[in-house]
């Protein structure tokens, strides 16, 4: 469910081919500089309802999906 969010979020916000987006995809592989990133997470946020902060522990789409799980789990 998280990921096809993730696909439709990043589809409006940057040029990618989010078809190929997998958990595994690094945002570094994908061109995205800190804006793209911070952009990214400001919408991701928004629709998820977290409040996620860039950084090294965010290098793949599935640490961004394991960070938005663990904050709503916190929020149960």
């Amino acid at each position: 469910m998280e990921l096809e969010k993730i696909k439709e979020i990043m589809a409006e916000t940057v040029d990618f081919d989010v078809e190929t987006l997998t958990e595994e995809t690094r945002f570094d592989s994908m061109g995205l500089d800190s804006l793209d990133v911070v952009d990214l997470l400001m919408r991701v946020d928004e629709t998820f309802g977290t409040q996620t902060q860039p950084g090294p522990h965010l290098a793949t789409v599935g640490d961004l999906i394991e960070s938005i799980r663990a904050q709503q789990n916190n929020e149960q």
